[in-house]
């Protein structure tokens, strides 16, 4: 087993590129390799309706509301646009899981179809996501 680090709570890292304070560090224990080698990475980009710290601090903390609950995933983490330009989006959710059978999975998983999706779609004005191998 290998380990992914991912931001915690706090930002990845502040404003002035310091690093993340260790409390704000996540490790999850994970295959170094899976099937072929191969991880799926899915990324989603999320423009939100109110764009005010408050609600992109509850949507962040809906996306990392994931963690723990729904054991396919392999990394999760949130990140806060600092840019804030016209083409920004506000929200990243970046999630890896050992398979696209996973993936899929987690689609429909109970929590992210019936909490996740609902609370997203609802303060959301746009919303874009890639998924690759890695």
């Amino acid at each position: 087993m290998g380990l992914i680090t991912t931001p915690g709570p706090a930002l990845s890292a502040s404003i002035d590129g310091s690093p993340p304070p260790a409390e704000a560090v996540r490790h999850f224990p994970v295959p170094v390799t899976t099937k072929g080698g191969l991880m799926i990475t899915h990324i989603v980009f999320f423009r939100l309706k109110d764009k005010s710290p408050a609600s992109i601090a509850a949507a962040r903390e809906k996306l990392l509301g994931m963690e723990g609950r729904i054991d396919l995933l392999r990394h999760i983490e949130v990140g806060v646009d600092v840019i804030r330009s016209e083409r920004s989006f506000d929200l990243a959710l970046v999630t890896r899981f050992d398979s696209l059978d996973d993936l899929q999975a987690y689609q429909v998983h109970p929590y992210h179809e019936g909490e996740v999706v609902p609370y997203m779609k609802s303060v959301s004005e746009a919303v874009a996501a890639v998924d690759y191998e890695s």
